[in-house]
């Protein structure tokens, strides 16, 4: 069975579309209002529907089902998905990482042959590695602090290959004596050939 629902401020109003006479009342005091075509709203409804499960609807507002709307429970995640960007077209594929790292291992490898008997990289220091897991292990670090270069006597900005990290601290005794002899050891072993074999300068290593 077909009908017209109008639910009003204090009213609920059904008029059957077998019968065009003026809405049904059902038990108001008050007349009932005509129901203009522009607002009218055909839905299927059970005869045996009770009346109390239109009384949810907010005023001047037309029912379209036999159950109200209700806002979801939880504070879930809005779904809004986008599966129409066509992602394979955008995949990144990374299957030269093999053939890289070959290519850099033989450039590093030609480099230290080219710059012989020149180091291929600068001297760092050795540092712990920071958080509990790696900070018993020692790795390379950036740079020697100044007063790592105050104590082994070489300058701030040295030009021997020494690499240089003027921000990092010295926390501890032990850490600060291994680079000094370090760079001392570093420093012993070191040929500098002068720029002018005619003219040497303070620091130049002797003929012998």
């Amino acid at each position: 069975m077909k009908c017209i629902v109008l639910v009003g401020p204090v009213h609920i109003y059904l008029k059957y579309l077998d019968n065009e006479s003026e809405p049904l009342d059902l038990g108001h005091k008050s007349s009932s209002p005509t129901l203009n075509p522009p607002f009218s709203k055909s839905i299927p409804i059970h005869p045996y529907l009770p009346l109390f499960e239109l009384r949810f609807a907010a005023p001047t507002q037309f029912v379209t089902g036999l159950r109200r709307e209700v806002m979801v429970k939880h504070n879930n995640v809005i779904p809004n998905g986008h599966f129409k960007k066509h992602w394979q077209n955008y995949v990144k594929t990374w299957f030269n990482q093999p053939a890289r790292k070959t290519r850099r291992r033989n450039a590093r490898q030609a480099k230290a042959v080219k710059v012989f008997p020149r180091p291929a990289g600068r001297l760092r220091p050795q540092v712990h590695g920071q958080t509990l897991k790696y900070n018993m292990k020692l790795r390379e670090g950036r740079g020697f602090s100044l007063e790592e270069l105050k104590a082994a006597g070489i300058p701030k900005k040295p030009t021997i290959g020494i690499a240089v990290d003027h921000r990092r601290r010295n926390r501890s005794l032990e850490g600060l004596q291994a680079n000094v002899q370090r760079l001392k050891t570093f420093k012993a072993k070191l040929v500098i050939f002068p720029r002018r074999a005619r003219k040497t300068k303070a620091g130049d290593s002797t003929p012998e």
